[in-house]
């Protein structure tokens, strides 16, 4: 067994949970939080009123679903640690192309739409990684390719980030 299988067992879990502790932060926090001071001030138009609860039910919304995500993420994360052969490494990435689809099912708020597009992006970029490592690739191969999903992780993990600041 070569290294690799060591280092997707340690590395991947450990970048995967940074991303999952920014999913699952979301629904920590309360979704009636009004920062801006909307809900004090008196709207003059019924359609003001509208807009605002429309804009609440779809961050609510996309809160509820990027919070699931979360949860499939932690799922994949164990899958990663459990890893063993080549054979767990291909169901390990199944797992995480289902879950990487959840996410892209979701509707994000206009505000928040870049930071997904870049989160979502940088964990299909993990999947085409990972999709490299195989029994036939060559050690230096597998390297290479684990490297650069690590710094994938990375970056959708720092979109995630970006995404709870713009949810906060």
């Amino acid at each position: 067994m070569r290294t690799i299988i060591h280092v997707l067992t340690r590395c991947l879990p450990v970048l995967l949970l940074l991303v999952v502790a920014g999913l699952l932060a979301v629904g920590c926090g309360d979704s009636n939080d009004d920062s801006d001071g909307a809900s004090s001030a008196k709207t003059t138009s019924s359609e003001k009123a509208d807009d605002a609860a429309a804009d609440e039910a779809t961050y609510a919304a996309y809160q509820k679903g990027f919070s699931e995500v979360g949860t499939q993420f932690e799922s994949v994360g164990t899958k990663f640690q459990n890893v063993q052969d080549y054979e767990d490494v291909a169901a390990a990435t199944a797992v995480l192309q289902t879950t990487i689809a959840s996410l892209n099912a979701l509707t994000p708020p206009d505000d928040i739409a870049a930071d997904h597009k870049r989160m979502y992006a940088a964990l299909r970029n993990v999947l085409v990684q990972l999709k490299k490592i195989t029994p036939t690739s060559t050690s230096a191969s597998d390297e290479v390719a684990m490297t650069a999903a690590t710094k994938h992780l990375e970056t959708a993990s720092k979109a995630a980030d970006a995404v709870l600041e713009d949810l906060d």
